[in-house]
């Protein structure tokens, strides 16, 4: 069995906020061989060079916007995480109020009513402790796991019949935009070696399923969703 994994994969794996963290774990948990590509490392990094940095100054900025306080409830305190995580943090690229992060924090609180915020910002510091280890740690793993296929053929024909896929939903024109389509001709070229499973997170690739499986050597797409378990 081999594994080809989506940016979203290696991304949900190393960030523990992320929403697909549990389920890019339980890939990793599989005995098998793992591939990525250039195309998908570079996108990696150039996340990895954001993501945490934002996540550390939402939480610095959550702890700053609290330490005014000796008392507060959950309202009050969702409100105040919307909008720190609502800053401009790296002009919006890591999208932190999309995750809810502020009811996870107070979830995992497992407070109810009025709470004191001296034993709030420990909890929210023992959450960014916890987020760089993983961090590290994940991050280790996935290096020693990861295995790196190079494309050296640009299948000009194949690329040419995923650009001009298109469907319209709501009035809007949905495409296969870069970097997903080199993404899928990665897969492709790996797929003329092995019997691969492409694994990701982006639903949208899903609304071009079967058109992707007829035009590629691809055997086979799985939603990062088959390994919630």
């Amino acid at each position: 069995m081999t594994y080809f994994l989506d940016t979203n994969v290696i991304v949900g794996f190393v960030i523990n906020q992320d929403p697909w963290h549990n389920c890019a774990m339980n890939v990793f948990k599989k005995k098998c061989d793992k591939y990525i590509s250039n195309t998908v490392e570079n996108e990696f990094i150039d996340l990895l060079n954001i993501i945490p940095m934002a996540y550390n100054h939402f939480f610095t900025e959550l702890e700053n916007s609290l330490n005014n306080k000796y008392f507060i409830e959950e309202n009050e305190f969702i409100k105040i995480s919307k909008n720190v995580s609502n800053m401009q943090f790296y002009n919006k690229t890591v999208d932190l109020d999309k995750e809810k992060i502020g009811k996870i924090i107070w979830d995992k609180f497992g407070a109810y009513g009025e709470v004191s915020v001296k034993n709030l910002i420990n909890h929210i510091n023992e959450i960014c402790n916890e987020f760089n280890k993983v961090l590290a740690n994940n991050y280790s793993i996935f290096d020693n796991q990861i295995k790196n296929h190079i494309r050296k053929n640009e299948y000009l024909n194949i690329h040419k019949q995923l650009k001009h896929l298109a469907i319209i939903e709501n009035g809007k024109k949905i495409v296969i935009h870069f970097p997903d389509d080199e993404i899928i001709l990665d897969v492709h070229d790996l797929s003329n070696q092995n019997i691969v499973d492409f694994i990701t997170g982006d639903l949208k690739l899903f609304k071009f399923k079967n058109d992707i499986l007829n035009i590629t050597n691809i055997p086979n797409i799985l939603p990062l969703t088959d390994f919630t378990f």
